[in-house]
C-alpha cells in the first residue's frame, strides 16, 4: 500500500504534465483558427489524466482491503489530495506548455526532471532513511507533501496535521498561480 499509493500519484503527475508540456503546441493550427483561452489545452490533459487516476484507485482499494489496513473515515479525504494533486498538476503543465513554445527542448530536459524528482520523493524507500541534514530540503518537494498527505490518509488511518494541510495547499496552489 505504501509503494502502490506514491506510484499512482506519481503516475499521474508524470502523465499530466508530459501530456501538457506539448498541449498548446500540438494545437497550434486551432489555436491560430479559433480564439479560446489557451489555459483549456492544459486543462484537457489534466482532467482526461484525472479519469486514469481514479481508475487506478481501486486496485489501491483492493490492495488496501487485501494487506489488511483499517479503513477509517480519514479516507473520506483522498479526495482533497486529488483536488491538491490537480491544481499542482495544472500549475507545472502550464508552466511547461508557455516554455515549450520558446524551448522546444524542454520535451527531453523534462524527462530527465521527472526521473531525478521520482528518485527524491520517497516512493520506493522509506521516509524515515532520509537523513535529518536533508529532510528541510526533501520538505520542498512539493510531491513530498502531496504523497506524504496521501500516506497519512491510507495507511495511518489519520487527519493530517495542519502544517500538512499548508504545506500540501502551498504545494498546489503555488504553481496554479505562477502556471
Amino acid at each position: 500500500v505504501y509503494l502502490m499509493s506514491g506510484i499512482i500519484l506519481f503516475n499521474y503527475f508524470t502523465e499530466c504534465t508530459s501530456l501538457g508540456l506539448s498541449s498548446i503546441i500540438d494545437n497550434s493550427s486551432l489555436i491560430t483558427k479559433v480564439y479560446m483561452p489557451k489555459v483549456i489545452y492544459p486543462l484537457s490533459k489534466v482532467c482526461s489524466s484525472a479519469i486514469n487516476l481514479c481508475i487506478s484507485f481501486i486496485p489501491l482499494f483492493l490492495v488496501v482491503v487485501i494487506s489488511g489496513v483499517a479503513l477509517s473515515k480519514s479516507m473520506l479525504l483522498i479526495p482533497v489530495v486529488v483536488g491538491f494533486l490537480v491544481m499542482f498538476c495544472l500549475g507545472i503543465s502550464l508552466l511547461l506548455a508557455t516554455m515549450y513554445v520558446f524551448f522546444r527542448d524542454m520535451k527531453f530536459l523534462w524527462g530527465v526532471v521527472l526521473t531525478m524528482w521520482n528518485f527524491l520523493t520517497p516512493i520506493f524507500y522509506p521516509e524515515n532513511i532520509i537523513p535529518a541534514e536533508f529532510l528541510g530540503i526533501y520538505r520542498c518537494n512539493p510531491m513530498y507533501q502531496i504523497v506524504g498527505f496521501m500516506r497519512t490518509i491510507v495507511l495511518d488511518g489519520a487527519a493530517p496535521t495542519p502544517e500538512q494541510w499548508l504545506f500540501c495547499c502551498a504545494s498546489a496552489v503555488i504553481p496554479l498561480v505562477l502556471g
